[in-house]
């Protein structure tokens, strides 16, 4: 492919971008939540802390219709702090959600992020981190209306 005098100038001018992916860990069991970005050093952001450096691979899930998708992580290298909080949580009662973000540059706010929170399904422990599978709400097999529509609860409707 030959590219042309303007595009061959717009690449030679571009500042490269570099972006950070982030995963935070929430449960009502947990006292903090858990931070994590893929980098080789912590990120400080505007607006949900510090995040501790690992290396993470998210699989996103699917985008067909009537699937419920599944999100999948492989986090490796994990510190002890965070793969012993994981393990507490992951036998607890109370759910277990992710939030994906990504960072164009250190303290500021998030450029993108998952519009809804998966809810972790399964941790399982490795020899090198730990592999998470989270599932997205059933957003499309949603009933609607979500309340019935009766004269008690909306007087004047029926």
């Amino acid at each position: 492919m030959e590219y042309s005098a303007a595009m061959r100038e717009a690449y030679a001018n571009a500042t490269p971008a570099t972006y950070y992916a982030t995963l935070e860990f929430s449960c009502a069991d947990l006292t903090e939540s858990i931070r994590v970005v893929d980098s080789d050093r912590e990120l400080v952001t505007a607006d949900a802390g510090t995040f501790v450096p690992v290396h993470f691979e998210v699989y996103l899930p699917e985008t067909e219709g009537g699937v419920r998708g599944e999100l999948k992580i492989d986090v490796t290298c994990l510190p002890r702090e965070a793969i012993e909080a994981l393990r507490d949580i992951s036998g607890a009662t109370a759910p277990i959600y992710i939030q994906y973000r990504e960072y164009l540059a250190p303290n500021q706010a998030a450029s993108a992020w998952l519009p809804t929170q998966p809810q972790v399904s399964e941790i399982v422990r490795t020899f090198t981190g730990v592999t998470i599978t989270a599932r997205l709400p059933d957003l499309v097999g949603a009933k609607g209306p979500r309340r019935m529509m009766t004269a008690a609860t909306l007087p004047g409707a029926v």
